[in-house]
């Protein structure tokens, strides 16, 4: 043993997994002990075992559909986390998430320091007064978070760029791709139970559909949020002759995007992925559109579909060449900071 306190990061959802990834890496680097623990949502445990994490999940699976019923979710994990940690808790110094509530709420409870990234100003903010240190990146004003923007810290980069610095292209494709004369389209359906979701945005999911059914030589590769959703989006398909793959397993999402001639998305992680790689990139987000998108917007890297009417701005075409360029000045500013709390 090397006498160094224990780090505790918790996943309460698949881009979680991503972000957290390479401050996992620099910690164990460091010598650090780790406790990973995992919500039993989407695909987050499996992106956890595809990236060799040792986790425990935490918590019974599944989402509430109202909003009282995903609060009552939401503190039903936290008690569960709260016994899971309690004979640790001594012997952590730091409990870190990218904005898990449950974890915020446990952490308080147990009397730890809580350091939480967060990359969307409107997301729910009833939990942040646990928090001690919020790190975002820097197209948000601190104002956006009220009283507690005396909390923010700002890292000089965008939260994407944490994991996708030193992003290499593989080099065979992905199997169940077609045809690479094909134009590749990936596309992110909005979840049916989030807080965003709105009569415009299913009206303008259905408009692209449409518009890339009209096409030729077009493949749609679609990652659905739930079974449900994907056997809708299948029939969809059939009924207009639109090929289509849904992959059955979990995948390196950034490399599945730069397969990509485009992405289309209706909530924020692919969308921003793909313009910080450089492939061209479309949202049809239905909720309040926040600092980090509208600095991409601004230049020109992510495109907004907010009418039917948009659906023509989607260019079906083959794509250039992609150069990222993706600096590892927010890696090492929020690694920095990250250890300079825990040696406090």
């Amino acid at each position: 043993m090397n006498g160094k306190p224990a780090v505790w990061l918790d996943f309460e959802n698949a881009p979680h997994v991503w972000v957290l990834t390479p401050i996992i890496d620099y910690l164990r680097r460091e010598g650090y002990p780790l406790i990973l623990t995992a919500r039993d949502f989407s695909c987050t445990v499996g992106l956890c075992q595809r990236l060799g994490h040792s986790i425990q999940v935490v918590g019974r699976p599944g989402m509430g559909k109202s909003d009282l019923a995903k609060r009552l979710k939401v503190g039903e994990r936290a008690l569960s986390l709260y016994v899971r940690l309690f004979g640790h808790r001594k012997g952590v110094a730091l409990a870190l998430s990218h904005g898990s509530r449950s974890q915020i709420l446990a952490a308080h409870y147990l009397g730890l320091p809580v350091v939480v990234l967060n990359d969307y100003e409107f997301s729910d903010q009833s939990v942040f007064r646990f928090v001690d240190h919020l790190l975002m990146p820097f197209p948000i004003p601190k104002e956006t978070r009220g009283r507690y923007a005396d909390r923010v810290v700002w890292y000089p980069g965008l939260k994407e760029e944490l994991y996708l610095y030193g992003f290499h292209p593989r080099e065979s494709g992905l199997e169940g791709l077609g045809d690479s004369s094909q134009i590749r389209v990936l596309m992110r359906p909005e979840g049916r139970f989030t807080h965003y979701r709105s009569a415009q945005s299913e009206i303008l999911q259905g408009a692209i559909l449409e518009y890339l059914a009209q096409r030729d030589n077009v493949q749609l590769v679609l990652l659905p949020r739930d079974a449900e959703q994907g056997r809708a989006l299948a029939r969809f398909c059939t009924q207009h002759h639109l090929p289509y793959w849904i992959p059955q397993e979990v995948l390196d999402g950034p490399a599945l995007i730069w397969e990509m001639d485009l992405v289309i998305g209706g909530g924020g992680t692919m969308t921003r992925e793909a313009a910080v790689l450089g492939i061209p990139s479309y949202s049809f987000f239905a909720g309040q559109w926040g600092g980090v998108d509208r600095h991409l917007q601004a230049q020109g890297r992510l495109i907004r579909l907010a009418d039917k009417g948009d659906v023509q701005k989607i260019k079906l075409t083959k794509r250039g060449p992609a150069n990222p360029a993706i600096s590892d000045a927010a890696l090492n500013f929020v690694t920095g900071f990250i250890e300079g709390v825990i040696r406090r």
